[in-house]
């Protein structure tokens, strides 16, 4: 049973895990791209690499270099709403790794030389993005599907690599005074250790933390996306197939009533070899390798992408059968075999999950 509770003004929310000697210490941030503008696009990505070394302890050397010996996994990542750090180990190093998450995020420790360092990291990554052609639909595909600023530069490597080399040190402090705040924080430990100790440490480390608290966030749910028909071109000489995106954005949430049956719609639609695309498009019709359909969802709602690629002679004749398919299995019931194989596979996939496994505690 889940125990949440609110510490010191910080949301808190424990996944016991009994029996189990291996604890997940997650921070998870409202933000990601979302609260960017233009002139700030990728600041949220450079913070990522930047505060995962901003621990005072970690010395000269790189947090890395300390985590060496204890066996941890740690990582950071930034999506288009959020900005997640965690470490995992076993609980003996409990006390170390949650006094870690907690200073990264309440007392980050700037260094120039780790800003550069990370800087020049980002750098690459980002150039690496671009050589894959697809970023160019990527980008376009933010660029017209959202309505908020920061939304719409998610993708657009090009202007994050510009403002990268402006961004200072002041910046990113700033950034943090703004952003890195009490209520956009959620805190979440999976661990066998008992609920009332992690709750004593948890409060010791964010008691009398000076925190600002200057900005409201609200999310405006009704403008996240730009809800139009749009058909959009992206030019790309070098390809030998055309790539396809279409995107249906839905104002559904993690909390609404029939958001567990999203992921089973998108499976039967597209996926493996029985889905709805890649048998008709595929097997039958021999006009595509694969097809994808799957959903994204955060505070704005939720966005179901069909992805194929296909010969540049048959894109018409795909995005004509596509349509057609939707269309028709929007009255039409599914066989009862591909019903069946869909709950199997779900029944498998949950029966391998574990509560120390990180992207379940994030899906959580």
């Amino acid at each position: 049973m889940c125990i949440r509770d609110r510490i010191n003004g910080y949301s808190l929310l424990i996944l016991p895990t009994p029996g189990k000697n291996v604890t997940l210490i997650d921070c998870q941030l409202l933000g990601g791209f979302y609260l960017e503008k233009k002139h700030q696009a990728g600041i949220s990505h450079l913070l990522e690499h930047v505060v995962s070394f901003a621990w005072k302890k970690c010395g000269v050397e790189s947090c890395t270099a300390y985590w060496e010996k204890y066996g941890v996994e740690s990582n950071a990542h930034t999506s288009i709403s959020t900005n997640s750090y965690w470490i995992k180990g076993l609980s003996e190093f409990f006390d170390k790794m949650l006094k870690y998450v907690v200073d990264i995020m309440l007392r980050p420790h700037f260094t120039q030389q780790r800003i550069d360092k990370e800087k020049t990291a980002v750098e690459n990554e980002l150039n690496s993005y671009m050589n894959d052609p697809s970023w160019k639909l990527n980008d376009a595909v933010c660029k017209h599907l959202f309505s908020v600023e920061g939304m719409q530069y998610a993708n657009d490597e090009k202007t994050q690599l510009k403002v990268l080399k402006t961004l200072t040190k002041k910046d990113l402090i700033q950034y943090c005074l703004n952003f890195y705040t009490k209520k956009n924080m959620l805190f979440i430990i999976s661990t066998g250790i008992s609920k009332n100790k992690i709750i004593s440490k948890f409060k010791r480390l964010t008691n009398n933390v000076h925190n600002y608290e200057k900005r409201k966030h609200h999310v405006v749910k009704s403008l996240c996306f730009q809800n139009e028909k749009k058909i959009v071109f992206v030019k790309n000489t070098t390809a030998e197939n055309t790539d396809i995106e279409i995107c249906f954005p839905l104002y559904m949430y993690f909390d609404d009533e029939d958001f567990v049956y999203l992921d089973t719609i998108t499976d039967i639609v597209g996926g493996d070899l029985s889905s709805l695309l890649v048998e008709i498009l595929r097997e039958k019709l021999q006009l595509v390798y694969g097809a994808s359909c799957y959903a994204t969802t955060n505070m704005c709602g939720s966005v179901v992408y069909i992805s194929i690629s296909t010969l540049d002679k048959n894109v018409a004749k795909v995005i004509k059968k596509t349509f057609e398919i939707c269309k028709k299995y929007s009255r039409k019931l599914i066989s009862t075999n591909k019903l069946l194989r869909i709950k199997r596979e779900h029944k498998l996939e949950v029966s391998q999950y574990y509560l120390k496994d990180v992207d379940l505690i994030r899906d959580f």
